[in-house]
């Protein structure tokens, strides 16, 4: 789906060429080559990562050329969607899938002289991987609860108070 803002003054070619630039710092060859993200990510470049870190232009530029041999898996890019939301600006937004790892992106490109780059970027974890996250630290907790011996249910005591013993 592509949306125009009215005002904005914008060559056909824009999205097509942001949208590509957005799919190629998914790729590994282009996450690991530092000359290639530099010229992808605008100057003022951030990045909210799905803990809600603040990611700086150098500390990205630096995090994506680490990335093992390991990461050559490709990011699975779904519900692609772009809009133009002002003169010079786009928002894209979309779903990436990666090793049972789904996240929720948006990022927004600034014109720059002549090259689109990216300003700013926000992952959000999708929420059915939340839940599964959570379902999974419920059951680990769980399993380590005591069972009470005299009613059946799980004890409420701290761990250090079932685990001493009475002086």
């Amino acid at each position: 789906m592509t949306q125009v803002w009215k005002n904005a003054q914008l060559d056909t070619g824009d999205i097509d060429q942001v949208n590509a630039s957005e799919l190629a710092l998914l790729s590994p060859q282009v996450r690991r080559s530092p000359a290639q993200v530099d010229e992808l990510l605008d100057p003022d470049f951030r990045e909210i990562g799905i803990s809600g870190r603040m990611w700086t232009r150098p500390e990205m530029v630096s995090a994506l050329a680490e990335e093992s041999s390991d990461d050559d898996e490709q990011v699975v890019a779904t519900e692609l969607n772009a809009a133009v939301v002002g003169p010079g600006l786009i928002l894209v937004t979309y779903t990436t899938d990666r090793r049972e790892s789904r996240a929720r992106r948006s990022s927004l490109w600034r014109r720059s002289r002549s090259a689109w780059r990216l300003l700013h970027q926000q992952r959000d974890a999708s929420h059915s991987r939340v839940i599964a996250v959570l379902r999974k630290r419920i059951r680990d907790r769980t399993k380590r609860i005591p069972i009470a011996a005299t009613r059946g249910r799980p004890s409420r005591r701290p761990a250090d108070l079932r685990d001493a013993k009475p002086a």
